[in-house]
């Protein structure tokens, strides 16, 4: 996010910058940042928890 505020670029030119397809996925990391900090841009673990198997006697 830094370059895209330190030189004024638009969601295109940021893209363009660094090759990336979707200009949404700029702004979904850009709002990230702005609410939790760089905390926000790490992965997080997706989909259903695993279930635990239950000890059998």
């Amino acid at each position: 996010m830094n370059i895209k505020w330190l030189h004024h670029l638009s969601l295109n030119q940021t893209a363009a910058k660094f090759s990336i397809p979707n200009t949404g996925t700029i702004s979904t990391w850009e709002k990230l940042y702005c609410s939790y900090g760089f905390s926000g841009l790490l992965a997080k673990k997706r989909g259903r928890p695993s279930m635990k198997k239950s000890k059998s006697k």
